[in-house]
């Protein structure tokens, strides 16, 4: 029903406002180290609304703004003038991104190995939620969207990360179980890519009964130290998209569907944890929705007062906003789908 839509699209934004929260004091503070369970944060001692000047959300929040004026399947260089003509601070493949399209360099090349060094970047991959989020039940729709859109910001694995993100919070809206989400996401992102070896080396440890701190070893020793982005890995620091994902894969896995242990876990993985822990609580809350997310995790929210950052909309804006591109999509019976009018 509508209602049930809204309420899991809600979901969807407050788990990212939650995640990003209660990771924003510990960002890449733990570099090639597992977080102390000692400085995990209680939820209850952060503020929610925070999240709205987090670069998270309010990156995603333009080019949902394209897609409310210009339809869901409009052009990239619209995506690209408007991420052009943005004043809010950026790092990394977003800046080098948007400096590109300011050159003059087309939104199909804007994030390209050649014009752009930090292409693997997890930038991308915390930008996608809302693709998922508009096609709620269609991870394939999701994936091939998101497909075509992070060549603006990213390319090869970088790209990948918003695949993943995309088309498992699209398949969040009708999964029974994380499990259906991981699949989902995972058949979103070629076999032959170095980002789909390493999600299938988390999904290997997890069914073979390693804990997850195992698996996090396994992972660190195999791929801590990948990086392309010279800037940050000179102080052991790692942005890459996909080690990254493998720690929001490790989230999703062993948190086996509690919200606030998902988060956790994805949080004390480290790096950057504020994203990490942002993403999945994106997924998770929408396979959960809005009313079964905890309630400590939304006490105080402000749904319609506060904007985000650089932006026009409320949180409340927002879910209308993609429930309005939502509606505006039919998607065939025949792809195995429901279909709206």
């Amino acid at each position: 029903s509508e209602k049930e839509i809204n309420n899991k699209i809600l979901g969807g934004y407050i788990g990212q406002m939650a995640g990003v929260v209660y990771g924003a004091n510990s960002e890449f503070h733990y570099r090639g180290e597992i977080m102390p369970e000692e400085d995990v944060i209680d939820f209850l001692n952060l503020d929610i609304n925070n999240a709205f000047w987090q670069d998270d959300l309010y990156v995603e929040m333009t080019f949902l703004k394209v897609m409310e004026e210009n339809g869901f399947d409009c052009g990239i260089e619209l995506f690209g003038e408007a991420f052009a003509k943005s004043q809010y601070p950026l790092d990394h493949a977003n800046n080098q991104a948007r400096e590109n399209l300011k050159n003059g360099i087309h939104p199909t090349l804007s994030g390209h190995y050649d014009y752009n060094l930090h292409c693997d970047d997890i930038d991308w991959q915390i930008e996608s939620d809302f693709i998922g989020l508009i096609c709620a039940g269609d991870p394939v729709a999701a994936a091939n969207r998101a497909f075509e859109l992070g060549h603006m910001i990213c390319y090869g694995d970088g790209v990948y990360g918003g695949v993943f993100v995309a088309s498992a919070t699209a398949a969040a809206f009708t999964a029974e179980s994380v499990d259906e989400i991981v699949d989902a996401a995972m058949n979103s992102v070629p076999d032959n890519s170095e980002f789909k070896t390493v999600l299938k080396q988390v999904v290997s440890r997890y069914e073979g009964g390693k804990s997850w701190e195992e698996c996090w070893a396994y992972i660190q020793e195999k791929w801590g130290n990948d990086d392309r982005c010279v800037f940050y890995s000179a102080y052991d620091s790692n942005i890459d998209a996909k080690l990254n994902a493998a720690y929001v894969l490790i989230g999703l896995l062993y948190g086996e569907g509690n919200f606030e242990n998902s988060l956790t876990i994805a949080l004390r993985c480290g790096q950057d944890n504020d994203c990490n822990a942002s993403t999945v609580g994106g997924i998770l809350g929408t396979m959960l929705g809005y009313d079964a997310i905890p309630e400590k995790f939304k006490t105080g929210l402000d749904k319609n007062g506060e904007t985000f950052s650089f932006t026009a909309y409320t949180l409340n804006g927002a879910v209308e906003a993609v429930a309005k591109l939502l509606k505006e999509r039919t998607i065939s019976p025949a792809a195995g789908y429901w279909e709206i009018h």
